[in-house]
């Protein structure tokens, strides 16, 4: 998803291109005929059209806005996803952390002589440690369904966004 965010920007600039470039070429093969010749009109016909396309990829343009709203969907959901990756190394030292506590309990309680005042104490810690584990836990696990639950929506949102510059041309 993030190749195909970049690739819709580059697209958008790649369109805008285009358009200006055959606008321009309209423009120059119409004025290669004099004003009553037939043809001018034709190649006038096609300086309009070049025209409404190139005002069409304008960034200020609807279809372009509308193309904005989609690629920043996109986009969006991309920087959720950072947001949720960021979390993972949090999660990770949460759980090393409980582990550590579990492992010097069960050390303790394997002593000759296991002093109940330290396997109390660390016991206590343990448990909030795990506790803390198993909130941040679900927590992730809540935000990360929210985050699958949405990728329809986002993938079908960039193949939409991929297309939308296309519809300019057999609007016109």
């Amino acid at each position: 998803l993030t190749e195909s965010a970049a690739q819709l920007d580059k697209a958008e600039k790649q369109w805008r291109t285009l358009f200006a470039e055959q606008q321009k070429q309209a423009e120059n093969f119409a004025n290669l005929y004099p004003d009553d010749d037939e043809l001018r009109k034709v190649a006038k016909e096609a300086v309009d059209i070049t025209s409404e396309l190139y005002t069409q990829s304008n960034p200020s343009a609807p279809l372009s806005n509308e193309y904005s709203l989609i690629a920043g969907k996109v986009k969006t959901y991309l920087a959720e996803y950072q947001t949720l990756e960021s979390e993972y190394a949090r999660l990770a030292d949460a759980k090393t952390e409980s582990e550590l506590y579990r492992k010097k309990v069960d050390d303790l309680e394997r002593a000759k002589k296991p002093d109940e005042e330290k396997v109390s104490r660390n016991l206590t810690k343990y448990d909030d440690a795990h506790s803390a584990y198993e909130r941040q836990l679900e927590g992730v696990i809540t935000r990360q369904k929210q985050f699958y639950g949405k990728r329809k929506e986002v993938f079908r949102a960039a193949f939409v966004a991929y297309w939308l510059p296309h519809s300019a041309d057999t609007a016109l």
